[in-house]
């Protein structure tokens, strides 16, 4: 009985499989969907087992991803490395892999781990060109981050070793020219200590803010500020400085000399291998870029001329007192320094390593008018020039100190006033014939000793200043080790005595009649247009006008700021780390 419904039952099941497949018959096969297209061999785009995508909108992710980076485009001209860290990981990776169904769902892990550690910036520059289907296609052909940046030869894509790229046959000049465009925001170079940089035409600088507009220009350079993303350096700063960017002072170089350019860079490598020194300015790097070679140091908010001006007449107390008599220790120190980089030769240390023996040795070419010194027949440039130099310097100091900034600006028209050339006065410290110290300069350091602020300290620093430093003979100057030693020696003795940094010195008659300095009768108290450092003008032996500040003029143009420029000695800061009153020096 059991079989008999068993048999009932296996009828029924293949009377219902013949009825379905009948049905199937004679409706016919279901069309199957057209071909892919095809690409050629070398250059398909990867296919998987789950098919293959066109359409980016489509990819949340992808979509995403794409419109951040986009955003970071409009506010800056360029994608920092935070944000493609961010946004290209190894997680983000694998979900546009899996998003555009690149590789097999097993294969993903090491692509997208491959991908970041060795394409992040193609893939990103994919991404940007909506290309991302090709990163196979790239890595395969063996593609990486170190053949960028690629260059458009004609219609032929190259890497940056010159091997052609095949690019898959869709592909018009337009998406060639998009992603050689593209990869600028990408390749933004990361600026590092003591480097050297060749860029290309099309270079994007890791640039922030609006810093450009801060800028200055002498005979031999222009100089801007600029702030440095906070990604794109390698260079020291403090850790509130993060947001804002490092600031730093650019300086292109006017003339093009592949030689005199190293020479400089040389020389301002030699004061930093000197070791650190508070006082000498730190060449952070150096860059080539439309075949201007350009120089970059730390920003300084104001040079020395600004900070007296700004400043006006310092308080009359200890701090502030010591921290001057400091600063003047410290340049001294400097100077000696850079002096020290050239111990066998005649020339100065700073005339040397610039070259300047074969330019004639024309000191109007070498020093502002101001601080020039007097160019006795025969004499060649060394190291007492600066020596005269850093003594004028010295004096406007103490005349700061002293009397404050508005005295420094009467002490140049007295100077100009001992200039009898009329329209063409100029207000150096020496006299038109280059024999005698101006007799306004002796008046004007017995004017100063007479002052109720001439503390015991800073009548020995202008009897210094007149005896070893602003003297006719070169050979009658003191070396920057001597200057040295011996302000260290009153800094040391005004920090243990009060009296000797701050007290009332008070000249007896005698002394006043018997003062070395006594200035001749020479001097003409009429008034005069004077030519001072801030707006005299000098030239080199070719007849060039080198403007109101030379960069290789070694030392001591403070009256305009030719560098914002940091290309000389600086005044320390209080502050270890802070830049904000730092204060510069050019030579």
């Amino acid at each position: 009985m059991y079989a008999l419904y068993y048999l009932i039952f296996l009828l029924a099941c293949l009377f219902l499989l013949l009825s379905w497949n009948s049905r199937r018959i004679k409706n016919g096969p279901r069309p199957q969907p057209d071909s892919p297209k095809r690409y050629p061999p070398a250059m398909s785009p990867p296919m998987s087992r789950e098919g293959s995508h066109s359409s980016q909108d489509s990819f949340p992710s992808l979509a995403s991803t794409l419109d951040r980076i986009r955003e970071c485009t409009i506010k800056l001209a360029f994608i920092p490395r935070s944000i493609i860290d961010a946004e290209i990981n190894e997680k983000a990776v694998r979900d546009i892999l899996a998003e555009k169904k690149i590789g097999s769902i097993f294969r993903r892990p090491k692509l997208a781990k491959k991908i970041v550690q060795s394409a992040q910036k193609l893939f990103t520059i994919l991404v940007m060109s909506k290309k991302v289907d090709y990163i196979n296609t790239f890595l395969d052909r063996g593609i990486h981050d170190d053949d960028l940046p690629f260059k458009l030869d004609g219609n032929v894509l190259r890497t940056s070793q010159g091997q052609e790229v095949l690019v898959p046959e869709d592909w018009d000049y337009e998406d060639l020219e998009a992603l050689e465009a593209k990869q600028w925001r990408v390749l933004v170079p990361v600026f590092r200590q003591g480097a050297h940089y060749d860029f290309p035409e099309q270079q994007i600088f890791p640039f922030v803010g609006k810093e450009s507009a801060k800028s200055a220009e002498g005979g031999y350079g222009r100089v801007s500020c600029e702030r440095i993303h906070a990604d794109h350096h390698e260079f020291w700063e403090p850790p509130d400085g993060k947001s804002q960017g490092y600031r730093v002072a650019v300086k292109k170089i006017l003339w093009r000399e592949p030689h005199l350019f190293e020479r400089e860079r040389r020389f301002l490598k030699a004061l930093g291998s000197a070791g650190p020194h508070p006082h000498l300015i730190n060449l952070l790097c150096t860059f080539n870029f439309h075949e201007d070679n350009h120089l970059v140091f730390p920003y300084a908010d104001e040079n020395l001329r600004e900070y007296w001006k700004r400043t006006r007449l310092p308080e009359w107390d200890s701090q502030n007192i010591l921290w001057l008599l400091k600063q003047m220790v410290g340049i001294a120190s400097g100077l000696s320094v850079i002096h020290k980089l050239n111990r066998a030769g005649k020339t100065s240390g700073l005339a040397k390593l610039h070259g300047f023996e074969s330019r004639s040795n024309d000191v109007d070419a070498v020093f502002p008018l101001t601080y020039s010194p007097p160019r006795l027949s025969g004499e060649r440039i060394n190291r007492a020039f600066d020596i005269w130099g850093l003594g004028c310097l010295y004096l406007e100091f103490a005349t700061y100190a002293i009397c404050g900034d508005q005295a420094i600006e009467e002490f140049s028209r007295l100077r100009g006033c001992d200039d009898p050339r009329g329209e063409f006065t100029t207000d150096c410290f020496y006299s038109i014939d280059h024999t005698t110290v101006r007799p306004s300069v002796n008046e004007w350091v017995l004017k100063l000793k007479k002052e109720p602020r001439c503390s015991p300290v800073f009548r020995d620093l202008l009897d210094l200043i007149m005896s070893q430093m602003i003297r006719i003979q070169a050979h009658e100057r003191s070396s920057a080790q001597t200057i040295y030693r011996k302000l260290n020696g009153m800094y040391k003795k005004a920090q243990s005595d009060p009296q000797y940094l701050l007290g009332n010195y008070e000249m007896s008659p005698q002394q006043e009649l018997d003062d070395p300095y006594e200035p001749s009768p020479e001097a003409s108290p009429s008034a005069r247009n004077v030519s001072h450092g801030s707006s005299s003008t000098y030239f080199t032996p070719n007849g060039h006008s080198l403007g109101d500040a030379a960069h290789n003029a070694r030392l001591l143009h403070l009256n305009r700021l030719d560098s914002g420029m940091q290309s000389g000695l600086v005044l320390d800061s209080d502050d270890s780390w802070s830049m904000n009153m730092s204060l510069v020096i050019l030579f």
